[in-house]
């Protein structure tokens, strides 16, 4: 193969590649499906908004695995100290992802404030903040496309020996966001919590070609009420997603068993317009598992699988 043949196909897989990553990455945040044990991840809020000193959260999430070679994996983890006496919280939150063997990936760093208002007996207000960075990179050495029909094809590219003129670029910025919530006591049994965040609010690069792409703000609005009853308790939650004039709802029940410190939950939520998720947790003094699955009704191969472990220690 001549070098001007392999620099147009490498020229293509950019392109093809720029394209369908957009709708990869946009996926690239904590999975929202986790409202219930993942809260800090929708809200800078959260932050230290607990009954306990000291939370961790870690997640695992794989997606697309089926279609191209690697999918789309992304871990993170995620720790909050609650400051009881000044009514404070301080977080650090880190997460990563890759699409297609680390051909495209993102690194993300943030810090975490969270000042809590008690209103009265029955009410709190708070508000949080959270500033870091984003790495975004891109790597066409890595680039291989598999098949969802066979997983040992790799489209042939051979990652071992790839081209040594390919493109890779990476691009660090800025990251900030803010977040409020109301929380309210509607009565023994019945939890009210209701709040809004806004992400990416310093202009966060995105574009290999170009510096003046970036990263638009993304919102999110929550709501969730908890029925605390004996022995089951219904958690019904919604959630609000807009960014770049696209928008999203999830709405969905989850419903726990508890007994004294232990408990067993069950969930099935729908995000609009085509996804089912049903999720299963289980819990014990003071370690929760979550688990649910992304199923997409009219895109088959691009399910995604979630996993995240919430640990809650007491002093």
């Amino acid at each position: 193969m001549s070098n001007q043949t392999k620099r147009s196909r490498n020229i293509v897989f950019l392109w093809v590649f720029l394209l369908f990553s957009v709708k990869t990455t946009a996926q690239t945040d904590f999975p929202v499906s986790t409202i219930t044990s993942a809260p800090v991840q929708l809200n800078p809020a959260e932050v230290g908004s607990f009954d306990d000193k000291f939370r961790a959260h870690v997640y695992f999430k794989s997606q697309i695995a089926r279609a191209i070679n690697g999918g789309v994996k992304g871990t993170g983890i995620s720790a909050d100290y609650n400051m009881q006496d000044y009514n404070m919280g301080l977080g650090i939150s880190v997460f990563s992802n890759s699409v297609n063997r680390s051909a495209l990936r993102d690194f993300n760093l943030s810090l975490s404030y969270g000042y809590r208002l008690y209103l009265n007996d029955w009410s709190m207000f708070a508000f949080g903040v959270q500033g870091g960075f984003k790495q975004v990179g891109f790597n066409l050495n890595n680039l291989c496309f598999g098949s969802q029909f066979d997983p040992t094809y790799t489209g042939g590219c051979n990652p071992n020996n790839p081209p040594p003129d390919l493109y890779s670029d990476n691009k660090t910025s800025l990251d900030a966001a803010v977040g409020t919530y109301w929380k309210a006591f509607l009565g023994p049994a019945v939890l009210l919590k209701t709040g809004a965040a806004a992400y990416h609010l310093i202009p966060v690069r995105t574009d290999f070609l170009s510096d003046n792409t970036h990263l638009s703000p993304k919102y999110v609005f929550s709501a969730e009420v908890r029925y605390g009853g004996d022995p089951l308790h219904w958690i019904p939650s919604a959630l609000y997603v807009t960014q770049s004039g696209q928008s999203y709802t999830e709405f969905g029940m989850t419903v726990e068993f508890r007994d004294d410190d232990k408990f067993a939950s069950i969930g099935l939520f729908h995000r609009t317009p085509n996804v089912l998720i049903p999720t299963i947790g289980i819990g014990m003094d003071q370690l929760a598992l979550n688990i649910s699955i992304e199923y997409y009704t009219q895109n088959s191969f691009s399910q995604i699988f979630n996993v995240s472990l919430v640990y809650i220690p007491k002093f």
